[in-house]
C-alpha cells in the first residue's frame, strides 16, 4: 500500500511540476519553434474527408498545402492537438498552444510512468533491489530537461514517450517472449516515427 502510494505522489508530483506556470509567457509565443507548430496547427483545416487526409496533394492537415513549404517535424502531434482543440472549442492561436502545452506535460508524465515499468522489468530479472524504480521516477520527475521541454508546444515530449514505450515493449517481449508487446513495440516506433524522422536512429 505504501509502494502504490509512494508512486502516485511521484507522479502527482511530476505532473505539477510539468503543469505549473502553463501560460508562462503570457500568450507572447516567445519559443520560435512552439511559435511555428502553433502557426501550422492554426493554420491546418479538418480534411473533408478521411480519403482527403490520406493524399499528400490535397491534405489539408499536410503543412505544404497551406503555406508551409519547409516543415521539419512530423505531423502527429501536431494533427492530434488540432483534432482534440477543434473537440474542445479550443482551436484558435492562443489556446491550441496552451492545449499543446498540457498535452506535453501528460506525454511527459506518461515518460515517466514508462521508466517506472522499465526498471520494474530489470528489477524482476536482474534481482535488483526494490526501490530503485522509485528512485528512478523520482529523479525524472526533477530532471531539468524533461521539465523544460513539458512546459512547450514541441514535439519532443511526445517523441520521447512514443519512443521509451517502444523500449519498454522490446525489453518486456525480450523477456516474456509475449508477442502482442513486439507488435506494440513496432506501433510505437512508428509513432515516433510520424513524430521526427530522428526516430529512426532507435
Amino acid at each position: 500500500m505504501f509502494r502504490k502510494t509512494l508512486l502516485i505522489i511521484i507522479i502527482l508530483l511530476a505532473f505539477s511540476l510539468r503543469v505549473y506556470g502553463l501560460n508562462w509567457d503570457q500568450n507572447q509565443h516567445l519559443h520560435p519553434d512552439e511559435r511555428f507548430l502553433t502557426m501550422v496547427g492554426t493554420a491546418m483545416k479538418l480534411p473533408i474527408t478521411f480519403v482527403d487526409y490520406l493524399n499528400p496533394r490535397v491534405s489539408t492537415f499536410n503543412p505544404y498545402n497551406i503555406g508551409y513549404g519547409f516543415f521539419v517535424y512530423g505531423t502527429l502531434p501536431l494533427i492530434m492537438i488540432k483534432l482534440l482543440a477543434i473537440k474542445a472549442g479550443f482551436d484558435d492561436y492562443i489556446h491550441l498552444t496552451l492545449l499543446g502545452r498540457l498535452m506535453s506535460a501528460v506525454f511527459d508524465t506518461g515518460t515517466l510512468i514508462i521508466v517506472y515499468k522499465i526498471v520494474a522489468l530489470w528489477e524482476k530479472r536482474y534481482r535488483w533491489d526494490k526501490k530503485i524504480k522509485y528512485l528512478a521516477a523520482f529523479f525524472y520527475t526533477i530532471a531539468v530537461l524533461p521539465l523544460q521541454h513539458a512546459h512547450f508546444f514541441v514535439v519532443d515530449p511526445y517523441l520521447n514517450f512514443f519512443i521509451i514505450a517502444a523500449i519498454y515493449c522490446a525489453l518486456y517481449f525480450f523477456g516474456l517472449a509475449a508477442l502482442p508487446y513486439l507488435f506494440l513495440s513496432g506501433l510505437f516506433a512508428g509513432l515516433a516515427l510520424g513524430t521526427k524522422i530522428s526516430a529512426v536512429y532507435v
